[in-house]
């Protein structure tokens, strides 16, 4: 099933040039990194993931494999 982004239609992970989504994605993996010594925080890092998932930023899979590093 392909999923669609509901701001500019396109189909994940590509979005239009003009689609907000891949700005807000930048930032929120930038939060994500920095909170990832916040243990207070991992409410917050676990809403991020989500979103970077469900816009088709991260796999879960990917992410997965980023932190077992860290």
């Amino acid at each position: 099933m392909e999923h669609t982004c509901r701001f500019c239609g396109q189909a994940y992970p590509d979005h239009s040039a003009k689609c907000r989504v891949p700005g807000d994605l930048d930032r929120f993996e930038r939060l994500h990194a920095l909170l990832d010594n916040r243990p207070d925080k991992h409410f917050l890092r676990l809403n991020l993931k989500r979103y970077l998932e469900t816009f088709g930023r991260w796999s879960a899979a990917q992410e997965n494999s980023a932190t077992m590093g860290a």
